[in-house]
């Protein structure tokens, strides 16, 4: 049949006779098992109504503008998985099409083979591998065959113009002998959505490590953390890769929370997990929710309350803390010192900088600046002991009579201890945990 003969098929005919004739055995002579839901056993004939309705079923997209944005990839994939459990391009006795041998292998289910998920564990099986199975059915007459078409239609107008710009121009991925292939095409479009290297993995598994943070950020919502966890998993499998130490990375992230009946819940399964190894990642997230909705629904959730009054007491404490730092500075502040003698003038002090500069080895000791001599006074060129400036000067090293320093006045002592209470307070205020409001 033509292509315009099936476009020209009305498929809105009754709803009960549209599902008798999928179900019809037509020339078959043996009793049809049952199926919940439509399907079309052996190879699909173009001759036959409820084959061809189920065809162009098939063939229809399960996701609306796919950009092929690593965003939209899980719903995709999700959209992806349902189709092909309705068409059993996957199937639990992993003989679909979407079933990915170990090695080349041509489909056949009376001969089981390991195989792996193309859509749960993409990560873990690369294009050649891909290529190689395809390649060992591609150019045969067989039921395969047509469910790699309906695929590759299905994708492919699933995507948008953005989405096909990105996949297309690899064309020669998702090409085998000159065919286009639904498979490789899947594989192309989930690679080119989610970067499978190494990085993605370790990027995924640090986020593991900071659930504490996480949970915190979300407010201790139980329902939205479990959720975000679960993505977290879900790309992990889809790496090739497995989050082994869950258990241990949640009951921690569980227990900070603020509510004490939840954490005293949680405590308990802490202590059954330390006592007897019997508790799952799953189990305990699945019981966390089910004590976060009861408390919820009973109106004893206070995570939100107590979260409230810690920050009512950080801010308050803050509050105090400033006002010190204020009270302290004022009280430390000097008046600008009179113009005399010890006086810094800066432009001068700029101006005359050059005399802190020593002279390099080799260079002379004695030098003469405008029409006046000076000398570099220091113990290393002939300043007595106890002496030396250090600097250039018009006396000469041994003419130096050296200078004492005179001890910290009170007023200076009590300058530093001002100084130190000070930074004790913006200590106090800067080490303050205020993340209790953030998103």
């Amino acid at each position: 049949m033509s292509d315009n003969e099936l476009e020209n098929v009305d498929i809105n005919q009754g709803q009960d006779e549209e599902l008798a004739s999928l179900f019809d055995p037509g020339d078959s002579s043996e009793e049809e098992a049952f199926s919940a839901r439509p399907k079309v056993n052996g190879v699909i004939k173009f001759s036959n109504k409820a084959d061809m309705i189920f065809y162009k079923a098939g063939s229809k997209r399960f996701f609306e503008d796919y950009s092929v944005d690593p965003t939209e990839l899980q719903a995709f994939t999700l959209a992806l998985t349902s189709r092909a459990k309705d068409y059993e391009w996957t199937s639990p006795t992993g003989t679909g099409i979407l079933d990915i041998p170990e090695s080349g292998t041509v489909l056949n289910q009376a001969q089981p083979f390991k195989t792996d998920s193309l859509l749960k564990v993409y990560g873990k099986i690369n294009l050649d591998r891909v290529r190689e199975y395809v390649k060992t059915w591609i150019d045969t007459e067989s039921r395969a065959v047509q469910d790699d078409a309906m695929l590759f239609s299905a994708v492919r107008d699933s995507l948008s113009k953005d989405g096909l710009m990105r996949v297309f121009h690899r064309s020669e991925d998702y090409t085998v002998n000159g065919k286009e292939s639904g498979v490789l095409a899947v594989k192309t479009v989930l690679d080119e959505s989610s970067l499978t290297t190494n990085v993605t993995v370790m990027t995924l598994k640090n986020e593991l490590t900071e659930l504490k943070e996480i949970i915190q950020r979300m407010k201790w919502n139980i329902l939205k953390f479990n959720e975000k966890v679960n993505m977290i998993v879900l790309n992990l499998t889809q790496q090739g890769a497995e989050a082994q130490d869950l258990v241990h990375q949640l009951l921690p992230a569980y227990l900070t929370c603020p509510d004490k009946q939840f954490t005293a819940y949680i405590q308990t399964k802490k202590n059954s997990f330390e006592d007897v190894i019997n508790l799952t990642a799953k189990s305990l997230m699945n019981s966390a929710k089910h004590k976060y909705t009861t408390l919820n629904e009973n109106r004893e959730w206070q995570a939100e309350a107590e979260t409230n009054e810690q920050h009512i007491a950080l801010t308050t404490k803050v509050k105090v803390l400033q006002k010190e730092v204020k009270n302290l500075l004022k009280r430390g502040k000097k008046s600008p010192p009179k113009k005399g003698k010890g006086h810094f003038d800066r432009k001068r002090g700029q101006k005359d900088g050059w005399k802190m500069i020593a002279p390099k080895k080799g260079e002379p000791n004695t030098i003469t600046v405008k029409g006046k001599e000076f000398h570099w006074c220091s113990i290393g060129n002939g300043a007595g002991r106890g002496c030396g400036c250090n600097m250039w000067t018009v006396h000469k090293p041994e003419q130096c009579k050296g200078y004492k320093k005179s001890p910290p006045s009170e007023t200076n002592r009590n300058s530093n201890k001002k100084s130190l209470q000070v930074k004790e307070a913006v200590s106090g205020i800067s080490n303050m945990d205020l993340e209790s409001d953030t998103d």
